[in-house]
């Protein structure tokens, strides 16, 4: 069942200065949230809503 129209929270964290990966870059893994994820060589974590084909945000906690 897909969630169509389904609004989720943003949790962007700060991503000054970063080069988010390309927006065709492939999810690695997926959270029950809705939304995926990429981890790039520097050691970021990028998301964003799940198929949604959207710019990368990067996540820092």
């Amino acid at each position: 069942m897909k969630d169509e129209g389904k609004i989720l929270p943003s949790i962007r964290g700060q991503s000054d200065g970063l080069q988010a990966p390309p927006k065709e870059t492939q999810a690695t893994s997926f959270d029950e949230k809705g939304y995926e994820w990429v981890n790039d060589d520097s050691g970021i974590d990028w998301y964003r809503v799940k198929d949604s084909g959207d710019e990368w945000e990067a996540f820092e906690n």
